[in-house]
């Protein structure tokens, strides 16, 4: 399916009852619209439920620098929206094309180590998204131990916002199992905006919007792999609904 910001926006709006389907919505209507809409998708995405994977980033690392700073300013390491999280990793050893993993660990773990000086390949990382109030968003992400000559490339798995609506015209560039989500939802958040609080939000509006969402949360949910160490033991991978699946 391929659609435009505008197509969207028009559709939540005639559902209200703003416009008949013959007409065309005001641009003020389409711009409170596009607010709302960017409200919404920054929520999805700081769920991680609501997202189908994570953004796989790469960056060489710097003899004797264990910290690169990472966002949109052109003071940054790395120039990219900052993510939320670091949820995955490993450095890979170019002269031999050997990677190694990446131990993701929290802020107190990092402080706790005496030694982060020593130049080695990395074994772990820590990130810091920064103070959440920032005139220009940037998050710093540190390794431990510091790296020594390698050459080494830093493979981390992150989750990010989602690319906001910019222009009307732009094409949206989700999955189809989106669309729905995102129109019915959107109906949701700025229904009173444009109709009297007494008017009351029609069933099959809030339905769709709840089963749409739903829907996206089962799709975009992982199963977690439990290993047993034990000699002999087999693992198994478990979902919630279904109970353990028993792999060699």
């Amino acid at each position: 399916m391929i659609t435009t910001v505008n197509t969207i926006f028009t559709e939540v709006l005639q559902l209200i009852g703003v416009v008949p389907s013959i007409q065309s919505p005001n641009i003020a209507d389409l711009n409170t619209l596009m607010i709302s809409a960017n409200f919404m998708l920054d929520q999805w995405s700081a769920k991680e439920i609501m997202c189908r994977a994570t953004t796989q980033i790469n960056f060489p690392l710097v003899l004797n620098q264990s910290a690169y700073t990472i966002g949109i300013g052109n003071s940054n390491n790395i120039k990219m929206t900052k993510p939320y999280r670091v949820t995955d990793g490993f450095i890979r050893y170019l002269q031999t094309s050997t990677d190694f993993p990446l131990d993701i660990i929290e802020k107190d773990i990092y402080d706790s180590f005496p030694d982060k000086w020593v130049q080695s390949c990395p074994d772990s990382v820590f990130y810091d998204p920064g103070v959440t109030q920032q005139t220009s968003q940037a998050g710093t992400i540190y390794f431990y131990h510091t790296p020594d000559a390698g050459p080494y490339v830093a493979y981390l798995e992150t989750y990010g916002p989602f690319s906001e609506f910019v222009n009307l015209s732009d094409l949206v560039t989700f999955e189809p199992c989106y669309f729905e989500a995102i129109v019915y939802n959107l109906l949701l958040r700025v229904f009173y905006k444009f109709r009297n609080l007494k008017t009351p939000i029609p069933l099959e509006y809030k339905e769709l919007a709840m089963q749409s969402y739903h829907t996206l949360e089962g799709l975009n949910h992982k199963r977690e792999t439990m290993q047993f160490d034990l000699p002999g033991m087999k693992g198994y991978v478990y979902d919630v609904n279904t109970g353990p699946e028993e792999y060699q």
